[in-house]
């Protein structure tokens, strides 16, 4: 498990199931307590969710794909490229 800090506006890319791009819309918590995140579909941003910090930061469930939205391309890419950005050249038949 990767510990990053986590930020409203970053976009993850999920990782075990549906190929879905979350953004952070907040961060929440107690001081000294568990910290939790409020992300939102990209593709469908009324599907929200709750998980804790620990959770988005486990790379064998979510990948970081952009500390800031209006700089990364994470919306403009399909899910199939996005796969193909997780995995590779090898996932594209080796072009770049």
């Amino acid at each position: 498990m990767h510990t990053q800090r986590v930020r409203a506006g970053q976009q993850y890319y999920s990782v075990d199931g549906a190929a879905h791009v979350w953004q952070v819309q907040e961060v929440f918590g107690e001081p000294g307590g568990l910290r939790h995140v409020r992300l939102f579909n990209v593709e469908a941003p009324r599907d929200v969710r709750t998980l804790t910090c620990a959770v988005l930061g486990d790379s064998r469930r979510f990948r970081l794909l952009s500390e800031d939205p209006d700089h990364g391309a994470a919306r403009s890419r399909s899910r199939g490229q996005l796969r193909g950005h997780l995995q590779g050249p090898s996932a594209h038949g080796g072009r770049g």
